[in-house]
């Protein structure tokens, strides 16, 4: 059963700290155990706005990544290409940029995809029909691609520019 968010020590503090770390509001409840509408409905009293953006690609990201592949270039990579295709180049903080840019250079020739798999992590396979014009490959722990999926996670044909 989920905790009351005054019952797991969510403040409005640890939202912003966490928040500032790149945490979206699921994140930050799984994290606390509590609901994510407790951490949203605290961030509505203070005043505490979420990047929308973050929010469609979390919703939208393919698959649950336990907290250990977080950190890994293929994540971090992916997550910034799934950004500047919700939004735009100019949104990316420098770091995302780079991110975007390292994920391009993978992928522009379009001979590969990236698979996961929550016990080995992440790899780069190459491409096959069956990928279709997607950046990863689906298996058995891919999330159905939704219509807005779909569009954030599609092949680059080029490199972006500023």
């Amino acid at each position: 059963m989920k905790k009351r968010q005054n019952e797991v020590g969510l403040t409005p503090d640890t939202i912003r700290n966490r928040y500032a770390k790149g945490m979206g509001p699921t994140d930050i409840a799984r994290e606390f155990g509590c609901s994510r509408q407790a951490v949203s409905d605290m961030a509505k009293k203070y005043g505490i706005e979420f990047d929308k953006v973050r929010n469609i690609v979390h919703d939208n990201f393919p698959w649950d990544v336990p907290k250990k592949f977080r950190t890994l270039a293929p994540y971090r990579n992916l997550y910034a290409y799934g950004r500047y295709v919700a939004s735009d180049w100019n949104s990316l903080t420098d770091a995302e940029r780079e991110r975007v840019l390292a994920f391009h250079n993978r992928m522009l020739p379009g001979d590969v995809v990236l698979e996961f798999d929550p016990n080995t992590g992440f790899e780069y396979v190459p491409r096959s029909k069956s990928d279709g014009n997607l950046v990863f490959r689906v298996n058995e722990y891919t999330k159905k691609p939704s219509e807005v999926g779909k569009r954030i996670w599609r092949r680059p044909t080029e490199l972006p520019t500023g």
